[in-house]
């Protein structure tokens, strides 16, 4: 048994212009692979959720392994009101099984942490231990859980890379409730993936993580909103046709705040091109990204 999966808590990634990681505890830069994604993930659990203090939490700290030359590091670890450790975290890429070699690996981490529980994730799948009662398997997050109630303040996104500076209030309000919808509502392993793009367009800003949504059995669209280095805010769309990638769209929205003619880049088969979206926001932001999928559908096959 496992207790509630960490996916089912806002997916988040600190970033700066460069697309690197940020990690809020050690201030320190990453390089963008899923291990670190997942353990900023847990990081934002920790602090929102269970709302563990930042200056109780370490994140890849030196322990010491008697049979061992060089030094470990263990993920993160949570300390109680007296500074001793109280959880010890592993965190692996979404692609790794957690295995009993992660559970043997976590166990001999602990020889030196000495926690009271122990957890194992790979941000799909979480293994919570209680070391106090014989390596006990729970059932569930041993910790009261508290969530977090700010999702709908704009600085909260922004620090993660989501959106840019603020715009209109009337357009503001559409991007907060669509980057609710996208990424707290009706979130599971299945509706959620990061996405790179490795050899795209860099114009396209299209790296981050990405909503899947069903149009039709053979049509599928992905959206995802990310920040650029110069404080904007993209809306991208990805249409996939049977399994393939047909069309991937880039909305500047600061363009069509400004009602610019070429707001948005388009990279299909036949090239890459600027295009006009106002046609599909023609009545306004007053309906979801979910209720324009068939004027999208059918905007891009036009311009492909």
């Amino acid at each position: 048994m496992h207790s509630p999966s960490l996916t089912h808590y806002p997916i988040q990634i600190y970033r700066d212009g460069e697309k690197r990681l940020r990690n809020p505890i050690t201030k320190a830069h990453f390089k963008n692979l899923p291990e670190e994604r997942v353990r900023l993930k847990t990081i934002e659990f920790l602090r929102h959720n269970l709302n563990w203090s930042l200056n109780r939490i370490s994140a890849e700290t030196g322990i010491n392994l008697d049979h061992r030359d060089h030094k470990s590091r263990a993920d993160i670890i949570c300390y109680d009101n007296n500074f001793k450790p109280k959880v010890l975290v592993e965190c692996k890429a979404e692609h790794i099984s957690l295995d009993a070699a992660v559970a043997l690996q976590i166990s001999q981490y602990n020889t030196d942490v000495e926690a009271d529980y122990l957890l194992i994730t790979n941000g799909i799948t979480d293994h919570w231990f209680d070391i106090k009662n014989s390596d006990q398997v729970l059932e569930s997050i041993p910790f009261e859980l508290n969530p977090f109630n700010g999702y709908d303040q704009w600085a909260y996104w922004s620090e993660r890379g989501f959106c840019g500076s603020q715009m209109k209030v009337s357009l503001d309000e559409w991007i907060l409730g669509e980057l609710i919808q996208l990424y707290q509502t009706s979130v599971t392993p299945e509706n959620i993936h990061y996405f790179s793009f490795d050899g795209a367009p860099a114009e396209f800003h299209l790296q981050g993580y990405y909503k899947v949504i069903p149009y039709s059995q053979k049509h599928r669209f992905a959206f995802a909103f990310c920040s650029t280095p110069n404080g904007g805010t993209r809306l991208n769309v990805v249409y996939n046709k049977e399994g393939k990638n047909k069309a991937i769209l880039s909305v500047d929205l600061n363009l069509i705040q400004k009602s610019e003619p070429s707001n948005s880049l388009l990279y299909s088969d036949n090239g890459f091109s600027s295009i006009d979206l106002m046609p599909v926001f023609s009545e306004g932001f007053d309906y979801s990204i979910q209720d324009k999928l068939e004027e999208l559908y059918n905007f891009i096959l036009s311009q492909s």
